[in-house]
């Protein structure tokens, strides 16, 4: 069984590709993309830059230290 299809409540792993999208809500772009990982930066100042993982799914671990770090709920990150 896949990690999302538990109660939204207990949600351990987010599509890559949903959390690429928020980002670019949040007018991040593609900064690089290496084989590993992709990097966004904010095209606002302080400029902030964010590495994901290439993995298919990003552990909600990783989701919350990014909203940390960019002052935001974790539940922006989060499907809905």
């Amino acid at each position: 069984m896949n990690d999302n299809q538990n109660d939204s409540k207990f949600i351990t792993t987010v599509s890559r590709l949903e959390i690429i999208q928020v980002l670019k809500s949040l007018e991040f772009s593609v900064d690089m993309e290496g084989d590993e990982v992709i990097i966004l930066r904010g095209s606002k100042f302080p400029f902030y830059r964010i590495a994901l993982p290439h993995d298919e799914m990003i552990n909600t671990k990783l989701i919350d230290a990014i909203a940390n770090d960019l002052n935001m709920p974790v539940e922006y990150f989060l499907p809905r």
